[in-house]
């Protein structure tokens, strides 16, 4: 049996071409089935981009790929409707106790796995840090 090489994933097109014509404030990939590959993927292409806004929503991002993005040089972050829950308001608020610098704002994280209740103060304590968070 010969060793299997890994490859090196890529985007689609579609996703190549959005990517390539970014040149403004704004990201939409939306509706893109990136899942947690492709924000490894995205954090390697727009690190050194300054956007503004970086919209991700319908994509299948667990906490995993959500946590990837935070080191990104972005002020809003639309992540609704994917499958991120409560572990990653914690890694945000340890990321920020251990004085690592995020340069995200606001985070819109409507329709994912978490429930408003049990999240509540965690969202109050965020706001007090710098971070708005909407469900």
């Amino acid at each position: 049996m010969s060793p299997k090489r890994p490859t090196k994933k890529k985007f689609n097109t579609k996703v190549e071409s959005i990517l390539l014509s970014c040149n403004g404030d704004t990201l939409d990939l939306s509706q893109q089935d990136l899942g947690d590959d492709g924000m490894i993927l995205l954090e390697e292409f727009i690190k050194n981009k300054k956007l503004k806004i970086l919209k991700l929503m319908r994509n299948k991002i667990s906490d995993t790929g959500a946590s990837k993005l935070l080191e990104l040089h972005c002020q809003i972050l639309h992540l609704q409707s994917n499958v991120i829950t409560e572990r990653f308001l914690d890694l945000i608020q340890q990321l920020i106790q251990k004085q690592t610098q995020i340069h995200i704002k606001t985070i819109y994280l409507g329709q994912n796995l978490m429930n408003l209740f049990r999240v509540k103060k965690k969202i109050e304590d965020l706001k007090k840090l710098g971070i708005t968070i909407q469900i």
